[in-house]
């Protein structure tokens, strides 16, 4: 009888041991969900055109008819003359591409989103019709709800690859800022749309670990790829510490930001209600 109850007790302790632990990772994940700002989190469409122009001469023969009149004889003589014509032909040249971005402020009448550099200058781009093509930029964003808003580029950090774009047909609650620097070692989240993939409600959550300074950079181990660049990373309580940048060639779990300070800075710049 003591043998059976000692079963007992210690089958009742198994139990209350795994359900314990089944109901822990529930209530992280639902948490998980809570403290992530999906609805801050916008999908960054860029659209180059690039411009090309060159002249073009036609020669045109105009003829015209002159009367001269002597007296009773009439005469008609035609002359022909030529012009050169100078024409200006236009080829227009298109190409779209996909990053991620957050709202980093937010105002009554505006938004701030924050993103890479690269994403909103043309100096990346290596196809060029010629020399003399002009590029022009146009970003949208795409939001969790399914709106499609216009943009205007407030500054673009090269060096630090940064780019601060500003929404007034959008606003929507701002990003929480990390003032604490991660430490190495850090759980890490990321909300991204790699590759492009993202739709209404639907935001990609990746994870990974701050791993410290590298190049100049600061890594973490998130997954990333095209379209991961501008993708905001947080804390465990949900605060912005990072944006992924890059990522290592060869090993895509290995992915670059900006120094968390660098960032603060940028962000401090170029966030003014007077723009």
């Amino acid at each position: 009888m003591l043998i059976n109850y000692k079963r007992l007790f210690l089958a009742l302790v198994i139990l209350f041991l795994t359900s314990s632990c089944m109901r822990s990772e529930v209530i992280a994940d639902i948490s998980l969900g809570k403290v992530l700002p999906r609805k801050s989190f916008v999908k960054v469409e860029t659209i180059y055109r690039a411009t090309s122009c060159k002249e073009t001469k036609e020669e045109t023969k105009e003829e015209t008819k002159e009367e001269t009149k002597e007296e009773t004889k009439e005469e008609t003589k035609e002359e022909t003359k030529e012009e050169n014509q100078t024409n200006i032909q236009c080829d227009y040249h298109f190409l779209t591409t996909t990053s991620s971005g957050s709202i980093i402020k937010a105002y009554k009448d505006k938004s701030y989103i924050l993103t890479t550099g690269h994403s909103c200058s043309s100096k990346n781009i290596r196809y060029r019709p010629d020399e003399q093509a002009t590029i022009d930029v146009e970003i949208h964003v795409f939001d969790v709800r399914g709106g499609k808003h216009l943009t205007k580029i407030i500054a673009i950090n090269e060096d630090k690859d940064m780019c601060m774009l500003q929404v007034p047909t959008f606003v929507e609650e701002a990003v929480k800022i990390g003032y604490v620097t991660p430490k190495k070692g850090d759980k890490i989240y990321n909300l991204a749309a790699p590759v492009g993939v993202f739709q209404k409600d639907t935001v990609v959550i990746l994870e990974g670990r701050y791993t410290g300074p590298f190049w100049g950079f600061a890594m973490y181990t998130v997954p990333a790829i095209g379209g991961s660049s501008g993708s905001p990373l947080f804390d465990d309580n949900g605060r912005l510490v990072g944006i992924i940048h890059s990522v290592h060639r060869r090993f895509h779990h290995l992915s670059f930001a900006p120094k968390h300070q660098e960032i603060l800075n940028f962000i401090e710049e170029n966030t003014s209600t007077f723009d």
